[in-house]
């Protein structure tokens, strides 16, 4: 009975990592649930699938499932969250302003949780992306809020002299 179990959710694993890439937001968000159910944390073939497949994925449902299958600090994660956070929110489909700043939430959330204190390459691209044009007011300010989570005491000194360093290049 066991053998045939595994069998049939390592044969459902790989039917629904199919689904994801399918062009119904509807079949994908079941998928989505799907995975949640019967992946296990440390499967990191499933969650590169999900990864390269997020620009077309609910964010904070992919996010989620990332979180659970992957141990935190896990760059892939972290890369995908900053990834969602740098995106202008036009490309997100017109999400109103409220959503947004839910998802914006989430996202640093998820990289306090994820990447820790002092996680100095989070840091970096948060700072570099708080100065972007192609992000919005609410977009920079999670970005704040984010470099805010992540700092150790003794990072903070270098991210004023980046923003500092950042501004006087303007």
């Amino acid at each position: 009975g066991i053998k045939r179990a595994s069998e049939l959710i390592i044969a459902y694993r790989t039917q629904l990592l199919g689904f994801i890439e399918d062009r119904s937001a509807k079949v994908k968000a079941l998928a989505l649930k799907g995975l949640e159910a019967i992946l296990l944390p440390g499967d990191v073939m499933a969650a590169s699938k999900v990864a390269a497949n997020l620009h077309a994925l609910n964010r904070r449902d992919a996010i989620s499932l990332l979180k659970q299958i992957s141990t935190p600090g896990s760059k892939l994660v972290i890369d995908c969250i900053l990834d969602s956070m740098e995106e202008p929110k036009g490309t997100l489909g017109e999400i109103a302003a409220q959503e947004n700043e839910q998802l914006l939430k989430f996202l640093v959330d998820s990289l306090a949780q994820f990447a820790g204190r002092g996680h100095i390459v989070a840091i970096k691209r948060l700072i570099a992306m708080s100065r972007s044009p192609s992000i919005d007011r609410a977009g920079r300010q999670a970005c704040f809020v984010a470099m805010h989570r992540l700092a150790t005491p003794m990072d903070r000194d270098f991210i004023r002299q980046e923003l500092q360093m950042l501004d006087k290049r303007k």
